[in-house]
C-alpha cells in the first residue's frame, strides 16, 4: 500500500504522525549522509569549472 512513498514522506510520518521523534531522527541523519556521500561524489568527479560564454 505504501509501495510509491519516498523517503522523505515515510520520514515524515515516522516522526509528526506516529510520533515516534527518535525513529525519525536516525532516519534524517541516515539521509543527511547519503546526500553528502552523494554531493561529494560528485564534486570528485564532475568538473569544477565554470564557463561563461
Amino acid at each position: 500500500m505504501n509501495a510509491t512513498n519516498v523517503a522523505v514522506y515515510d520520514l515524515y510520518q515516522e516522526a509528526f504522525v506516529n510520533f515516534r521523534f527518535g525513529s525519525g531522527s536516525a532516519q534524517a541523519i541516515v539521509l543527511f549522509l547519503i546526500i553528502l556521500l552523494f554531493t561529494v561524489v560528485q564534486f570528485r568527479i564532475g568538473e569544477r569549472k565554470v564557463h561563461y560564454t
